[in-house]
């Protein structure tokens, strides 16, 4: 059995479950919801089983130890608290009345979700064998809204005007399959089928063109012609 997901408290990092990318921003920047700041960016859809239920539990522990390297054990537990009370920690509840004014709050029905970035630097793209692949090899119609990924994620604590919780960064992600595209682009195989009854017309662009003949003064008349 493969693993479900990891959990790395000290070193505040994780591979997550299974889930389904939607504002998949990692071959290009873009702005997550609700935010005008770009970056390398996902938002995360888990939906609610028991293997996403234990990986929101599992989560805790980063978040302690996020709040115990910058406050101390005792602060910490304060911390928690505010940053709870405020809605400020990664993981939401897509069921949360509080969420329906999202765009994609439909989708999110049902569903935990994570909204991760990473303004320095683009996310590494792991391949099917485990290994980091060339972003300049792969296409919109391999990493999109809709498919299926494992995202590694690393956490941190921000406070930015007055606005204190715990900010996730993606790291790197991998697809697991594919899916419905939840965005409103056109993919490759689209494209194609929509022009399929227009291919032999394309295609006599590009055929050889006749050959040309030679008119002499016996063939036409037409160098006897006069405009005058």
């Amino acid at each position: 059995m493969s693993k479900k997901f990891s959990i790395d408290a000290k070193r505040k990092k994780c591979v997550t479950p299974e889930c389904r990318g939607s504002y998949v921003y990692i071959l290009s920047k873009g702005a997550l919801p609700n935010s005008e700041d770009e970056a390398y960016s996902i938002q995360m859809i888990f939906p609610k089983n028991e293997v996403n239920e234990e990986f929101v539990g599992e989560l805790k522990k980063i978040y302690a130890q996020v709040l115990i390297d910058k406050f101390g054990d005792k602060k910490a537990r304060e911390m928690a608290t505010v940053i709870s009370a405020k809605g400020r920690f990664p993981v939401r509840d897509g069921d949360d009345p509080g969420e329906a004014h999202l765009a994609n709050a439909e989708q999110l029905k049902g569903c935990y979700f994570m909204s991760a970035k990473n303004i320095f630097r683009q996310p590494f793209i792991i391949g099917p064998m485990g290994k980091a692949v060339d972003p300049n090899t792969v296409t919109p119609d391999d990493i999109y809204s809709g498919a299926w990924y494992r995202c590694m994620l690393e956490f941190w604590y921000y406070d930015k005007a007055g606005n204190k919780g715990i900010g996730v960064s993606i790291a790197g992600l991998m697809k697991t399959k594919d899916d419905e595209n939840l965005g409103a682009g056109t993919s490759t195989t689209e494209a194609e089928e929509a022009f399929g009854d227009f291919a032999e017309e394309a295609a006599s662009m590009f055929q050889e063109p006749p050959e040309e003949q030679t008119v002499t003064d016996a063939d036409s008349e037409v160098d006897d012609f006069s405009f005058m």
